[in-house]
């Protein structure tokens, strides 16, 4: 008999705009999508596509200038419309977030250690001294030396600052995992290392992960389901052997194209504008089969298979 999978997380015409003094930043325009427990979902895209706007909009992290719609569910609790209390209640024992700068998202008066004490005692209701053995124990597990355990964020390197930051993201046992550009920064050795230590935790704990990422690599090695996202959109989604093996939107063919293993082709123009977005197809400015069709409107969701949808006119034709 097939296991039927719990649904965690669950976006329907989600949209998170911003006031700023140019005009409204369409962020997050219009994404569905879902993440079931155990499954690892990348999202991935050019800088400024809406990755880690969607990140925190799960987390509920964004300053007060932002205006949501649509829905977003954690099982079937309704985030958008929750308060800050119960988000505290959330975030870390529910959900938990890896950011992607390390110095600027940790307290620089506190210690490593510290840290996941705080986070333990909060949370998983432990006393101090409980809480600093399990704190120690989710460090060493992620591979930061015992001698270390006691240093701050400044007095580590890169990677060690890393590997505090998947601790802090695990100390509580949380259902969902948000990566945000995880090897962001770090050399290639290093970026290996941290890959292995989130597949291995994961797998191990079958904790669910949302990844934001532009690195094709990390997103071949930690994903099942593979979201390609442009100017706030979903342009196309599968799993990962349709993605990198059957590629339908230009712009996905154009992203794998780019990669040094395929010869760096870079896609042609800029970014489109979050703020003043193109008519019809948002990629068609920059791409080489749009016509006026593409140019004058939006294209639906073509389904492809029962994982794979792709949002362009003519994309089994090319």
């Amino acid at each position: 008999m097939e296991m039927v999978l719990m649904r965690l997380i669950e976006s329907h015409d989600l949209k998170v705009h911003f006031d700023s003094p140019a005009g409204l930043v369409k962020a997050v325009d219009g994404v569905n999508f879902h993440i079931d427990e155990g499954e690892k979902l990348v999202f991935i895209g050019e800088t400024g596509s809406g990755k880690t706007v969607l990140g925190m909009t799960i987390m509920k992290l964004l300053p007060t200038n932002v205006f949501y719609s649509g829905q977003l569910m954690y099982k079937d609790k309704e985030l958008i419309n929750a308060t800050e209390k119960e988000m505290q209640e959330i975030r870390g024992k529910n959900i938990a977030i890896i950011m992607q700068n390390p110095l600027s998202s940790l307290n620089p008066c506190l210690s490593i250690k510290e840290h996941l004490v705080q986070v333990i005692v909060k949370h998983e209701h432990l006393n101090k001294k409980e809480a600093q053995a399990e704190a120690e124990r989710i460090l060493i597990r992620t591979g930061i030396p015992e001698n270390l355990l006691n240093y701050y964020t400044h007095q580590l390197s890169g990677g060690l600052r890393q590997r505090a930051m998947i601790a802090l993201g695990i100390a509580c046992d949380s259902e969902i995992l948000i990566a945000d550009e995880p090897t962001k920064g770090l050399d290639v050795t290093v970026q290996m290392q941290i890959v292995n230590l989130i597949k291995q935790i994961t797998d191990e704990t079958r904790k669910a992960m949302l990844i934001i990422t532009h690195d094709l690599g990390v997103a071949a090695a930690l994903g099942d389901r593979i979201a390609i996202m442009y100017c706030g959109r979903i342009l196309e989604i599968g799993t990962v052997e349709e993605i990198f093996g059957s590629p339908e939107h230009p712009y996905t063919i154009g992203l794998i194209n780019a990669h040094p293993s395929r010869g760096l082709h870079p896609i042609k123009g800029f970014g489109a504008s979050l703020i003043d977005i193109p008519e019809g197809c948002v990629f068609s400015p920059r791409c080489q089969h749009a016509n006026e069709l593409c140019k004058k409107a939006e294209p639906p969701d073509m389904v492809l298979s029962e994982t794979h949808k792709v949002r362009c006119y003519y994309a089994s034709s090319k």
